[in-house]
C-alpha cells in the first residue's frame, strides 16, 4: 500500500512541476494547441463546410440540402440522413428545419403543452449559432427549460460561477478537453477562466494525446478515454452531467417550498 502511495505522490509532484515550469506561456500554448486541433477536425469534417453535392461516384451521390441534413441517392435508394438539429427561415419568414427530441419528452410536452413554444422547448436546441438564434426566438428564451431536454453547451454562459465550477469537477479531464475543442470563443474563455494552472496543464497534456495517432480507439479498444473523433460521445456525456446537475438543483430549490407547505398545513 505504501509503495502505491509513493507512486501516486510522485506522479502528482511531476504534474505540479510540469504546470509550474510552463509558467505564463501555458495559456498561449493551450490556445495554439486548440487552434491546431480545430484545424485538424475541420479538415476531417468535410460535410460541415461543403454545400450541395458532397460526393458523387458511380455507386452513390451524397447531397447536403441543409445544415445537418443530407440526401443519399443510389440505384433503388433515396434516403435522408440527419446529423444534427437545425432551423432555417425561408423567404416568407416561415421557420423550417428538423429538431431532435426523445419520445418521452415529446409525449410529456403534448400532455402539458398549450402552445407551439412548449413543444419546441422540449426538443434539443441546435448548437450552430444561426439555428440557435431562431430556436431562442421560438421559445422566447424562457428562464426554466424542460428538465427532460439535454442542455446545450451554450447554456453554460448563463450559469453561475459556482455551478460552472461544479461542472468542471464533475467531468473527467478527457471530457473537458473535448468540450474545449468544440466550445465557442465565449464559452472557451469562460471555461478557461475557471481552470487552475495545474488543471490547465493536465488538460494540455490530454489535448496533446488527443491529437496524436495513438488516440485512435481502435488501437486501445478497452480504454475509457474517448479519442479525438469520439467527440460526440464526450459532448453528450458532458451535457448529460449538465442535465443531472440541473435536475438536482431544481429539486433543492423546491425542497424549502415543500417544507413550508407542510408546516403551513
Amino acid at each position: 500500500m505504501a509503495f502505491w502511495q509513493k507512486i501516486v505522490k510522485k506522479i502528482r509532484r511531476k504534474r505540479k512541476s510540469d504546470a509550474e515550469s510552463r509558467g505564463p506561456d501555458l495559456d498561449a500554448q493551450l490556445s495554439e494547441l486548440l487552434r491546431t486541433l480545430r484545424s485538424k477536425l475541420q479538415k476531417f469534417l468535410i460535410t460541415r463546410s461543403a454545400n450541395g453535392v458532397i460526393k458523387k461516384s458511380g455507386a452513390f451521390t451524397l447531397t447536403k440540402t441543409n445544415p445537418g441534413l443530407f440526401r443519399l441517392d443510389a440505384e433503388n435508394l433515396s434516403v435522408l440522413i440527419n446529423t444534427e438539429s437545425f432551423l432555417v427561415r425561408g423567404n416568407d419568414n416561415r421557420v423550417q428545419g428538423l429538431l431532435r427530441v426523445s419520445e418521452t419528452a415529446l409525449c410529456r410536452a403534448l400532455q402539458n403543452g398549450k402552445n407551439v413554444r412548449e413543444i419546441v422547448q422540449a426538443t434539443d436546441a441546435p448548437e450552430r449559432p444561426a439555428s440557435l438564434e431562431i430556436y431562442q426566438e421560438l421559445i422566447e428564451q424562457p428562464s426554466d427549460f424542460s428538465l427532460d431536454r439535454l442542455p446545450g453547451l451554450h447554456e453554460l454562459l448563463e450559469w453561475a460561477v459556482f455551478d460552472l465550477d461544479q461542472m468542471i469537477t464533475r467531468n473527467s479531464v478527457n471530457t473537458l478537453a473535448h468540450v474545449l475543442v468544440h466550445a465557442s470563443p465565449a464559452l472557451e474563455e469562460r471555461l478557461r477562466s475557471r481552470l487552475s494552472v495545474r488543471l490547465k496543464a493536465t488538460i494540455y497534456q490530454e489535448l496533446e494525446s488527443l491529437g496524436s495517432p495513438g488516440s485512435n480507439p481502435e488501437l486501445n479498444p478497452h480504454s475509457r478515454r474517448l479519442g479525438f473523433l469520439q467527440f460526440e460521445t464526450a459532448l453528450k456525456e458532458f451535457r448529460t452531467q449538465m442535465l443531472q446537475y440541473r435536475q438536482i438543483e431544481q429539486s433543492r430549490k423546491r425542497l424549502p417550498d415543500a417544507v413550508r407547505s407542510i408546516k403551513g398545513d
